[in-house]
């Protein structure tokens, strides 16, 4: 490339970070390439991210063709996804008077090969290969998520409690489970008849029934239980034991 090695520094293209080859951009630095047909080269000075406007200096972007004598002229560009396009008002030189526009694509290896209308000599172009883009860098995919677990059913969700008087008790039970279901209330002494209950309680709900007091001297051993459906399946979500006298 004619004098370009003299004055101009290495092209530099990176994808923004996570951008999986698809959104690039340039600079600060020169953007070179050569028309296919003919050999003829381009630079283009001040390029910065997505846009080109102005030189590290402040002066505005401008172009170079390399023709007897060179042409010179400000540029305007952007980079959009993979596209890149340019469009150069020649202001000097053999082309002064006319306007040249470049469309290239961005390969994934970070060439850049395009068309371009108003230049002589040629319509398509390469990016310098000197200045050759390095290699996108494609975000690595998300690991698979796993699958939440599945939620599993209540237990220990009730409490069973007593209102002692005589000759009858209250019995309270409470349930913090999220479903209804069917208890049973089962107290046991030795010489006496079992006292079985059986009840619906609703979700997060309580029940209050009464049952005979035991009798002075005595403890029933009492045991509640609640059933109910979770997800198709029966299962306990409340077991309650203890002991019950006429004090404690």
């Amino acid at each position: 490339m004619s004098a370009i090695g003299l004055f101009t520094l290495p092209i530099q293209m990176v994808p923004v970070a996570q951008a999986a080859c698809e959104d690039w951009v340039l600079g600060p630095t020169v953007f070179a390439f050569t028309l296919d047909q003919n050999g003829l080269d381009f630079d283009t000075y001040g390029w910065s991210g997505k846009s080109i406007t102005a030189l590290p200096s402040g002066a505005p972007a401008y172009a170079t063709m390399w023709t007897d004598p060179k042409s010179v002229g400000p540029v305007t560009g952007n980079i959009n996804g993979r596209t890149i396009t340019m469009a150069v008002n020649w202001t000097e030189g053999a082309a002064k008077g006319t306007t040249s526009t470049f469309t290239g694509q961005i390969a994934d290896d970070g060439t850049v090969k395009g068309t371009s209308t108003g230049t002589p000599g040629g319509n398509t172009w390469t990016s310098d290969p000197t200045a050759k883009l390095p290699r996108c860098n494609v975000a690595a995919p998300k690991p698979e998520e796993k699958p939440a677990p599945p939620p599993e059913p209540p237990k220990d969700a009730i409490t069973v409690t007593f209102v002692r008087t005589i000759p009858q008790s209250t019995v309270r039970v409470e349930s913090k489970a999220n479903i209804p279901g069917q208890c049973v209330y089962n107290a046991t002494s030795p010489g006496l008849s079992p006292v079985t209950v059986n009840f619906d309680i609703e979700a997060n709900g309580s029940h209050s029934f009464a049952v005979l007091a035991p009798p002075p001297f005595t403890t029933w051993h009492v045991v509640t239980s609640c059933k109910g459906d979770f997800n198709g399946q029966q299962v306990e979500f409340g077991h309650d034991e203890q002991d019950v006298t006429l004090t404690s």
